[in-house]
């Protein structure tokens, strides 16, 4: 604040970059009270980039050993890790800051680990089928893995029952087993999974005057939502676009567009 007669004036506070790189001169300077005044302006100016953030943990935890207060240094190297997991530590650093990088390294994912799910379907129609086939309720599960904690892989069925909206059919019964894939990205306590399924569909349809059943074809895009509850089980949520295409007399496919939602129990997602 620079004063003058019947005027105040306030400097406009330096913005966290600026004060990033007076606490780093500060501190090269062996000023440790400077270089921490200038640390807390970082944190309070907010909004560092990702690079910043990292520079002024690591000159955190330089500083905290250099006062001899490891704990603080710990909690800075953890915080580095959770900016970056893959943080590698410079050799220009402290022996001391080093070691503590390797002690605080948090363990690399699991190459593989199982996965599952099951839960209550209901498979929503559109077009042609819509208005032939009331909408299906079902169920329908998956079993895997996910590697790297990164990538999703599963194998799984799926049954469907529907009833008729006209009078010459009296019900519908869908089977299917697919494949799939799927990338899990992290969202706070919720697991993202947007993935594909191919698989191959069994129809059974029933009229007044008979029945007849036949094979198809269904690809689906996929995004499942999760949330662990306890050792690994949770609860989640699929839902996704699926096409269905079926053989439908003289060398022709016919397609149906199915809007299916999934909700039930996961497990290792």
């Amino acid at each position: 604040m620079t004063q003058y007669p019947g005027v105040l004036l306030f400097a406009p506070p330096a913005s966290a970059e600026v004060a990033l790189e007076a606490a780093a001169a500060c501190f090269d300077a062996v000023d440790y009270d400077c270089a921490e005044e200038r640390l807390a302006a970082v944190w309070g100016g907010g909004g560092l980039e990702t690079d910043a953030a990292l520079r002024a943990r690591l000159l955190e935890a330089q500083l905290a050993l250099a006062r001899r207060d490891e704990p603080r240094a710990r909690k800075a190297v953890r915080a580095v890790f959770s900016l970056d997991p893959e943080f590698t530590a410079d050799e220009r650093l402290p022996p001391r800051l080093r070691a503590l990088f390797d002690e605080e390294r948090p363990p690399a994912p699991p190459l593989f680990r199982l996965a599952g799910r099951a839960g209550l379907t209901s498979w929503r129609l559109f077009g042609h089928d819509a208005e032939r086939w009331s909408d299906g309720l079902g169920f329908e599960a998956g079993l895997g893995g996910v590697l790297r904690d990164r990538w999703g892989l599963e194998a799984g069925v799926a049954f469907s029952d529907h009833r008729p909206r006209t009078y010459e059919l009296s019900g519908l019964s869908l089977w299917s087993a697919f494949v799939g894939g799927r990338a899990h990205l992290d969202a706070g306590f919720l697991t993202v999974a947007p993935g594909v399924t191919l698989g191959a569909l069994h129809v059974g349809a029933e009229g007044v005057t008979g029945s007849e059943a036949y094979w198809g074809f269904q690809g689906q895009t996929t995004v499942d939502v999760a949330a662990e509850v306890w050792a690994g089980f949770g609860i989640g949520a699929r839902v996704g676009v699926m096409v269905v295409a079926v053989a439908d007399g003289d060398d022709r496919a016919a397609f149906s567009w199915v809007l299916p939602l999934e909700v039930g129990v996961r497990y290792g997602y």
